[in-house]
């Protein structure tokens, strides 16, 4: 069956001219998140690390989320010839891709002009910009959800085989980037089971060639699952607190609490769209249901809402803030179809100039706040400011001073072992269960890292790599028991580093032992007999 698009609002032809102030705006927001942070951060964010670390080991999947960003940061990194950019390059290529996703959704349902403001007005969201610079798994979630819809309706209005497949293709790869991806395709198979045109297609091939391809590119995921118990779903439960409070207003307070800490990105996505919708906007609630177009776009953005926030209220558990970043991808687009717009040739410039207002204005509130951040948590600095460049090379310097073989592995408190890893020369690989053993370890040697006792307890370790064997106890103090593991290691004197800022901040003290590794032909400068 072949859906026909009727009515003035379609997909068209956009102007040459259009197009290039869409590129402009667009590429220029990527070039200021891509290469600035780096100006005001010493070192990348928590996450950033654990992307990139996996990424070095190719692996399939983590106890906690799948891996796709961690292949993206690999490769980028390779192209790059370093790790300098790799988290900012990746979070704005999965802008990019996402906001030209929504434009081509939007020329769909939009005239060309409201098409434009739909997509760029997307530049406002909290995660393309502000929190852009934090390189997660959640990335590229955002990038094949929005894709997904944008080939689902393009099978729905041709139903051509290609739109069906790449359908399958964006949700597996969808499901490779976090679990979350699964709210997508419940969302799917709801508007294929409860739409009257959405039935009609389960006499095709369309939605089974969709599934097919889905669950064979899912397979190796779904394999890795079973033989870890699930390890990811279980770690999605421990992270959203489900059923930590068993009490009954619990059912009620967290999804309110959820759905407060959403309004800050709705407001932002509004700001470009008052100048088209004023500040009253009229919803066309009427004529959401009338037409298989509506209906498909209304319950693509509503229902992934009502979803998450029927689960919360079932559940009684704690949903994070950032856990709603899907949730408002299609929002410009929703508004703008379904309220009451006055698009004059004034109303559409001055939409634009408040995009382009709001990309600076936001990139330089963020850049005032790492800079001035310093001086009001002088005791307790984020990761971000730490040497890690530096570090990374002392390390690299004192296994070069006693063995001829490149460090091969760097254990212990995870954001150290990372550093370490991403900016060391011979790139030694993190000590963790997932991706090598204890054997190997002993065999090829490494280097011990802790934090002294006296830091603060902001550095604590966050097991990202699954290290069973390291943690700080309540007073930041390493447990003597890991120690004791290795015999054999040298203790060195405590290191310290000089935190990037301008401010006063207390340097960062950490301590190192050096496991030798067995073969004895490694030494450099093996001692006299």
């Amino acid at each position: 069956m072949q859906v026909e698009c009727s009515g003035g609002a379609r997909s068209g032809n956009v102007s040459r001219k259009m197009s290039v102030y869409f590129w402009l705006i667009l590429l220029t927001h990527a070039f200021l998140w891509s290469f600035f942070p780096p100006f005001f951060m010493a070192s990348f964010l928590c996450d950033s690390w654990e992307m990139l670390v996996i990424g070095q080991n190719w692996v399939i999947s983590t106890h906690k989320h799948p891996a796709f960003q961690g292949w993206a940061a690999e490769i980028v990194r390779q192209i790059l010839r370093g790790p300098d950019w790799v988290p900012y390059v990746c979070s704005q290529l999965a802008v990019v891709l996402s906001v030209y996703g929504i434009w081509r959704l939007a020329r769909k349902f939009l005239s060309p002009p409201l098409a434009m403001i739909a997509a760029l007005s997307m530049l406002s969201f909290y995660f393309f910009q502000y929190d852009s610079p934090l390189y997660n798994n959640r990335t590229f979630l955002r990038v094949f959800w929005i894709y997904a819809v944008l080939f689902l309706w393009d099978a729905l209005a041709t139903n051509q085989k290609r739109y069906w497949i790449l359908t399958g293709v964006c949700l597996a790869l969808g499901l490779y980037c976090k679990m979350t991806m699964f709210l997508l395709v419940i969302t799917i198979l709801a508007y294929m089971v409860f739409d009257s045109n959405g039935r009609q297609y389960w006499k095709t091939l369309g939605p089974y060639i969709s599934t097919v391809v889905c669950f064979v590119l899912f397979l190796p995921l779904f394999v890795y699952l079973v033989q870890t118990d699930f390890s990811c779903l279980s770690y999605a439960s421990n992270r959203t607190q489900v059923l930590a409070d068993s009490s009954w207003h619990a059912h009620l307070w967290n999804p309110l609490r959820f759905l407060l800490s959403q309004i800050s990105f709705v407001l932002l996505l509004a700001i470009p769209l008052l100048p088209l919708l004023g500040f009253r906007w009229e919803f066309r609630w009427k004529t959401m249901w009338q037409s298989m177009e509506n209906r498909f776009l209304a319950f693509v953005f509503l229902f992934p809402i009502a979803f998450q926030l029927a689960l919360i209220i079932l559940t009684g558990g704690r949903c994070r803030t950032a856990l709603g970043c899907h949730l408002w991808l299609f929002f410009t687009l929703f508004a703008l179809y379904f309220c009451k717009v006055h698009l004059t040739r004034v109303s559409w410039r001055r939409s634009l100039h408040l995009i382009v207002f709001l990309i600076f204005f936001c990139f330089g509130t963020w850049a005032t706040v790492e800079v001035i951040r310093p001086a009001f948590r002088s005791e307790k600095l984020p990761r971000e400011f730490f040497p890690a460049e530096e570090f990374a090379s002392q390390i690299e310097s004192i296994w070069k001073e006693r063995y001829s073989e490149p460090l091969g592995y760097v254990r212990g408190d995870d954001w150290l072992v990372a550093s370490a890893s991403i900016w060391g020369e011979s790139r030694p690989t993190v000590y963790s269960p997932l991706w090598t053993t204890e054997e190997d370890f002993r065999e090829k040697g490494g280097v011990l890292l802790w934090l002294d006792e006296s830091c603060s307890e902001k550095f604590r370790c966050f097991d990202c790599y699954n290290n069973p064997d390291f943690f700080y106890s309540p007073e930041t103090k390493q447990p003597d028991e890991w120690l004791e593991q290795f015999p054999e290691a040298e203790f060195l004197p405590p290191m310290e580093f000089q935190q990037r800022t301008c401010f006063k901040a207390p340097p960062i003290r950490v301590c190192v032992a050096i496991v030798p590794p067995r073969e004895p032909t490694v030494t450099k400068n093996p001692s006299p007999k």
